[in-house]
């Protein structure tokens, strides 16, 4: 603290005859400047209990370990951490319909709240977003005791490979289940027909929101990812290929995640103008790859169900033809 003390003299005093009087006293002129006070490292014990509930994507399970390092540094922090779909009470199934297993966390936030006096704490990665998205759609809120929510890399408005996988599969006809073979396992899904049609909720109130994606996120594009209502930080690891995993061992990524749930509030985002300059110009790039390759990727799928189907009819008008002749040409058994 800076003290600038200012006494203004008295002329007069030197013309008075006998002794001065001496004026009261008064407080100095100050100039008070900010000092950052010291920080107070808090035992993590003393504190209400907290939870935070982890939700996984699509195709996921409960024990993966893909949210093993954030898992480690939330333990670290104090923190009780639960996954969602480890309590059979509440299944959590990652190819079925989002409706439903956001039915299933609302009633396990809801059940777990009392046990949390200090608020539950939800943390989601990709289609676990939406999961969470339609939990607080329906009627899950900051009453339940909820207190933030990071999304990181979830599809909010819409999966653009669950749309493509959409239109293929009914051009695809009576061929469906070939085109769902060639498509792959769980885009025929409840979870997959989910995710084509979502759109971005409005912000709940009371909840501190964050939502999070990497620059070469090529799974979840920028667009898939869009909602306005909340604040986005898009990251950046040149190390990584295909940021859509990767995201969950990112130290930035990890930091943000654990400084919101302690602060309840946005963080501030620390990296320089040049790292994030360098984000956004690696994300421009991306999705611009990405949309081209989508592009391909629908007419390829476009083509290839329209050759099954084109496959199904030949057969079945082709096949009992060929069985007639084939038995009029058999020869006369001897």
């Amino acid at each position: 603290l800076a003290l600038a003390l200012v006494i203004a003299p008295a002329p007069h005093a030197a013309l008075a005859d006998g002794p001065v009087a001496t004026p009261p006293p008064r407080p100095p002129d100050v100039v008070l400047r900010h000092v950052d006070a010291p920080q107070i490292a808090v035992d993590p014990h003393s504190r209400k209990p907290e939870l935070v509930i982890l939700v996984g994507g699509f195709g996921s399970k409960a024990n993966s370990t893909w949210f093993g390092p954030l898992e480690t540094r939330l333990k670290a922090g104090g923190y009780d951490v639960l996954r969602f779909g480890e309590d059979d009470t509440f299944p959590y199934k990652t190819y079925g319909d989002v409706g439903t297993n956001a039915r299933n966390l609302r009633d396990e936030i809801r059940s777990l709240s009392g046990k949390y006096p200090g608020g539950i704490h939800i943390v989601a990665h990709s289609m676990g977003g939406d999961v969470v998205d339609a939990a607080l759609a329906d009627g899950l809120s900051a009453d339940d005791g909820v207190k933030t929510y990071v999304a990181m890399s979830s599809p909010h408005s819409g999966s653009s490979i669950a749309q493509i996988a959409e239109v293929t599969l009914a051009l695809a006809g009576d061929a469906r289940p070939d085109m769902a073979t060639l498509l792959g396992h769980g885009l025929d899904g409840a979870a997959a027909r989910d995710l084509a049609r979502a759109t971005a909720p409005p912000a709940p109130d009371g909840i501190v929101r964050l939502d999070l994606r990497e620059a070469t996120d090529v799974t979840v594009g920028r667009g898939d990812m869009r909602d306005g209502s909340v604040p986005t930080v898009t990251l950046f690891d040149p190390s990584e290929l295909d940021g859509h995993d990767a995201i969950g061992h990112d130290p930035a990524a990890l930091d943000l995640v654990d400084r919101l749930i302690t602060q309840r509030r946005v963080p501030t985002d620390d990296r320089s103008l040049a790292l994030r300059a360098a984000a956004a110009i690696q994300n421009d790039g991306v999705d611009r790859i990405r949309d081209r390759v989508l592009l391909c990727l629908l007419i390829a799928a476009c083509g290839a169900a329209l050759g099954l189907r084109a496959n199904r009819l030949i057969r079945r008008t082709v096949e009992p033809l060929w069985h007639r002749v084939e038995r009029s040409w058999a020869w006369p058994r001897i």
